[in-house]
């Protein structure tokens, strides 16, 4: 009886660690961001991500870029754009106006950036 427990004991935990997402290599940026983050400050959070595969960012809350143009002309389209593992642009527009800048990433792993967003250190934490 106690081999029995034991093996199943011993599957157990070997069907729980297997099943852990720790063999995570980080590779490039364009595809490690992909996904939904908690955005911090320090250890503050300010608000919730999503990087879309297909370029858009969903952004509701505005944490990482909104707009507003000549008389609350709103910016409701957002977007992103990977230009290197150090960097990466988003972009709000109306399909006329367009506010846009570049985000620097100091480093990644698979579930979280450090990056610098207009002079502002925030942390990307993986939901």
């Amino acid at each position: 009886m106690k081999s029995y427990f034991l093996s199943f004991f011993a599957l157990a935990i070997l069907l729980t660690t297997s099943c852990k997402d720790d063999d995570c290599v980080a590779g490039n940026l364009e595809t490690v961001i992909v996904g939904e983050w908690k955005v911090s400050v320090g250890v503050l959070p300010v608000g919730d991500v999503e990087f879309e595969a297909n370029g858009d960012l969903i952004d509701p809350s505005g944490v990482l870029i909104d707009g507003e143009v000549g008389g609350g002309v709103i910016l409701d389209h957002k977007s992103y754009n990977v230009e290197s593992n150090s960097r990466f642009s988003v972009r709000a527009d109306n399909g006329t106006d367009f506010v846009e800048y570049d985000i620097d990433v100091n480093e990644y792993t698979c579930d979280e950036i450090i990056m610098v967003a207009l002079g502002t250190e925030l942390k990307l934490t993986r939901k």
